[in-house]
Formats: C-alpha cells, structure tokens, sequence
C-alpha cells in the first residue's frame, strides 16, 4: 500500500503540443535543481549537478493544477520536487477508457516497454519513466512511502 504518490499530468499525455517533452521521469524531478532548499534524505543524487525536468517546465506552464495544495493553490516548482521525493513501490491507473497500455522504462531498466494495465489498481510495476506517446492511459500515479 502506498503512502505517497506523484500524478502525471492528462493534459500533458493528451497534448498536441510539439514543443511537449516526450516523457515524465520521475527521478529528473525529483532531482531538479530549481529550488533552494537542501536536499532532502530520499533523494538519490545531488541535485546541483541535474538539468531541469523538461517535463515540469512544460507543467508548470501549461497545467498548473495538475494537482492542488490544500489551500487550493496551484503548486510551485518545489512543491512538485517535495511531492516527488518517496521510495517508489508501483503504479496506479485511473482511467482506460481510451486504450490501457503503458509505455515506459522500469526501474534499474535500461529498455522501453509496453505494458497493458488495469484502471483502478496499484500495480507493482516500479516506473521510472513514462512515454508520452504509446501510452494511453489517463490518471497515472507514481506511487510510493
């Protein structure tokens, strides 16, 4: 069961946009270096020597309330680094209405694979990193404690 999670944005997977990155790795937020804070225990590596996650630049700009802060307030760039920090232990899908397969590279993989999924269930596939093209489900959840 997991305690955390991080959520992918449906814009973002849903988006025509040519300038959208072409995948969503958790590790590249979780490590990117755009705030000033230190860091934190669960993080793998320094941050400082990371670029930052393309995917969250386009977030951030395109669907800022990708998820929302108690306050109702759409999250800053270190609120979805914070979010992001957790040891991984699966995934979840929410929606898939629209085909359910998963393209994506596995943690400690070094290959792309496509997976079919589940909506509504914690899968115990760990993903890295998911491909926006080839994946067609919606409401995807990094997850983790």
């Amino acid at each position: 069961m997991s305690t955390h999670n991080y959520p992918v944005s449906d814009k973002w997977l849903d988006t025509q946009d040519p300038s959208a990155p072409e995948y969503c790795d958790i590790n590249e937020i979780r490590n990117d270096p755009g705030i000033d804070t230190p860091p934190l225990e669960t993080e793998l590596r320094d941050r400082a020597i990371h670029n930052p996650s393309a995917y969250l630049d386009w977030v951030l700009v395109n669907d800022p309330k990708v998820f929302t802060k108690l306050d109702g307030s759409a999250p800053s760039r270190s609120d979805h680094i914070v979010a992001a920090q957790f040891t991984d232990c699966g995934c979840r899908v929410g929606d898939t209405d629209d085909g359910n397969n998963i393209r994506g590279i596995l943690k400690n993989s070094n290959v792309i694979t496509k997976g079919e999924y589940f909506g509504g269930i914690e899968h115990n596939d760990i993903y890295c990193r998911i491909y926006r093209k080839g994946t067609e489900v919606e409401k995807f959840w990094f997850l983790g404690q």
